[in-house]
């Protein structure tokens, strides 16, 4: 696909970008935001790390934390 995007610098049409390096850089952003947020959450005990099938990574919610946020959710009465 030869679709190009342009880029704005101050009001104007400057430099023309493939869209595939646009994309590649933003999914690199959106990737390294994701990692950041996973192992935030891990440090704090909310997100537990758990293999799937296939040894694809995968979390589990922390289970106090599935609870208490299920309660919170539902209007502040226990679900079982």
């Amino acid at each position: 696909m030869t679709v190009i995007a342009m880029m704005q610098d101050s009001g104007e049409w400057k430099q023309s970008v493939h869209l595939s390096c646009y994309c590649c850089t933003l999914l690199t952003i959106v990737v390294s935001e994701h990692t950041e947020t996973v192992k935030k959450l891990a440090s704090l005990h909310i997100l537990n790390e758990q293999s799937q099938t296939g040894r694809l990574p995968g979390w589990r919610l922390n289970e106090v934390f599935r609870k208490h946020l299920k309660i919170a959710l539902t209007g502040g009465y226990a679900v079982l």
